[in-house]
């Protein structure tokens, strides 16, 4: 190991002309580059060809300068190889932070015999020997150029042979991250201004789910985007860009369900060569003072979001909390619309049908007072009479059960639910809840209710917006003492099994799942499509709800330890 104090002035001779064309070509990679991998990895050939090296690699310092983090393409890795090369700036012992602190380069031809600590990594990179040199641009030390496997080992001499090129590559790669946060932001931009004028223009939650959600994980490079509403207030969005480990996965999704009072983030570093890490934010759903909700956003590898991306993720909980009101505003709406129409029936019943059972019984009061003792007509006009004094009583019942106020139990959820589809897509949905489910409901879990409701409303809005002009029934009945069943017929243009299931009928399987309960979707007798979902009539467990008030939206501590 060796390090180099004094860099020459300058490169005499053909090795002039040669930094002149590979300065030119690093120039060329500036201008054109559009992605980080793509300009690491044109850099790589000019100056393997350049300085006689096998593979080089960029680091870089973290918004935060705590540590150091390897680009993508760096020594021909794979994404999540590079991604779990990150140095922390006070790891004294490494050649990278050293270089980056002190601005002197220094290189070693035997590393894997002292740099013990790392060894992993080297093997992993199949690193032989390297050169270390800082990377400067208008004065700011930005990171570090690795050259890795020189084929007769490094020398001093070879620090002067790549100093000349390390303004420009530093150079070049700022003009390409600066462009590429340019375009990301004019991305992100554009695509919240379009959710924000969907949400305006009366679009529903489902409605996002499935259009502008996708483009801004493409847009923001997530990997997963969850928006949760709490107390099961509408159904949870969940967007995969590509798949995830199942244990960080599961961890994000129940972090995803936590109340907060603020935004939260959370990194997990590398631990191995192997190990990508992760990092998510957690920024609340506030309306009114109050937390209605989570949207979190996951990023794998473990790249901390920017300083304006994460602006971004806040406007986007702002977006989302305008359209909570709105979608909370429609169906209150859509309950007023319900009792109103429940107590029209009311009136009508207690004005013209009692009215007329109450002259029928006169009628028949009168005949008899007419007929002769002992007609025969008597019992029959006597049992006519207690006839229509049972229906008397029973449309009594009926007109108070009408005008007392709704009790928000699943049978009403369900109506409720089906008088906004009907108010949205302009479509008859006819609801039947079987008498045996209303006494069992009313002590139904939290979680089981909201997971049948979800259930018909995602079969509902799919039915109203595929299946063309159709006639929908929503059927809740208790076939055992153990499960309820909930059936959402249509009779439209028929089930269509082609494709990867969407994220909304993801979620809704893991909802039941969760509850014990298994939803199956399958085609019609002779056409439509049949949505059955069977979910156990005990068990379950309450959801947290949210008591938070807090309406800040500020970053909260860096968990690097914890989950995500």
């Amino acid at each position: 190991m060796a390090d180099h104090m004094a860099l020459p002035d300058r490169v005499l001779g053909s090795a002039a002309s040669s930094a002149i064309a590979a300065a030119q070509g690093i120039a060329d990679v500036g201008h054109t580059a559009i992605a980080t991998d793509e300009a690491v990895r044109r850099l790589s050939e000019i100056v393997c060809a350049y300085a006689h090296v096998g593979t080089i690699g960029i680091a870089l310092w973290s918004e935060s300068r705590e540590y150091l983090q390897s680009l993508p393409g760096s020594f021909n890795a794979t994404p999540s190889m590079a991604a779990s090369s990150q140095i922390d700036a006070d790891d004294r012992q490494s050649f990278a932070a050293s270089v980056a602190l002190t601005g002197i380069a220094r290189f070693t031809n035997t590393p894997r015999e002292t740099l013990s600590e790392v060894r992993d990594w080297l093997q992993a990179f199949e690193i032989e020997n390297f050169l270390t040199v800082p990377l400067i641009a208008d004065g700011d030390c930005i990171g570090v150029l690795q050259l890795a496997n020189r084929p007769d080992g490094f020398t001093n001499e070879d620090v002067g042979v790549i100093s000349p090129l390390c303004g420009f590559i530093a150079v070049t790669i700022s003009q390409v991250l600066q462009r590429i946060t340019l375009q990301r932001q004019e991305a992100l931009s554009e695509l919240i201004g379009a959710m924000a004028r969907e949400v305006v223009s009366g679009s529903h939650l489902e409605e996002l789910s499935t259009t502008l959600f996708a483009d801004f994980c493409q847009a923001a490079d997530t990997s997963m985007v969850v928006v949760t509403f709490h107390a099961g207030s509408f159904p949870p969005i969940i967007i995969r860009r590509h798949d995830l480990d199942a244990d960080t996965e599961r961890d994000f999704l129940e972090a995803s369900k936590r109340p907060r009072k603020s935004a939260h983030t959370a990194l997990t570093r590398p631990s191995r060569a192997d190990d990508a890490g992760a990092f998510a934010i957690h920024a609340p759903i506030m309306v009114g003072g109050r937390a209605e909700g989570t949207i979190s956003t996951l990023r794998v590898p473990g790249i901390p979001f920017s300083s304006m991306e994460t602006k971004t993720i806040l406007r986007l909980s702002n977006v989302m909390a305008l359209a909570w009101a709105t979608e909370h505003y429609q169906l209150q709406r859509a309950r007023n619309d319900l009792m109103q129409e429940r107590q029209r029936i009311a009136d009508a019943l207690h004005d013209e049908v009692a009215q007329y059972l109450f002259s029928g019984e006169l009628t028949l009061q009168s005949m008899a007072y007419d007929l002769p003792p002992g007609s025969s007509l008597l019992p029959r006009i006597d049992h006519a009479q207690k006839m229509i004094t049972q229906g008397q009583l029973a449309l009594r019942d009926s007109i108070q059960e009408l005008a007392q106020p709704v009790i928000h139990d699943i049978s009403e959820r369900l109506l409720t639910a089906a008088a906004l589809v009907q108010h949205q897509f302009d479509i008859f949905v006819e609801v039947t809840v079987d008498p045996e489910v209303l006494a069992s409901s009313r002590t139904l879990p939290a979680p089981s209710s909201n997971a049948l409701v979800q259930v018909a409303r995602e079969a509902m809005v799919n039915a109203a917006k595929h299946a063309g002009p159709c006639r929908i029934t929503v059927d809740l009945t208790r076939q055992s003492d153990e499960a309820l069943t909930l059936l959402v017929v249509d009779n439209g243009t028929g089930y269509l099994p082609d494709g990867k299931p969407g994220h909304g009928l993801e979620s809704l399987r893991r909802n039941l799942a969760a509850v014990g309960g298994t939803l199956s979707i399958s085609a019609g007798s002779e056409s439509g499509t049949i949505y059955r979902a069977v979910i156990p009539v005990a068990g379950g467990h309450e959801p947290v709800v949210a008591g938070v008030d807090n309406h800040a939206s500020t970053l909260s501590a860096v968990e690097e330890t914890g989950r995500v």
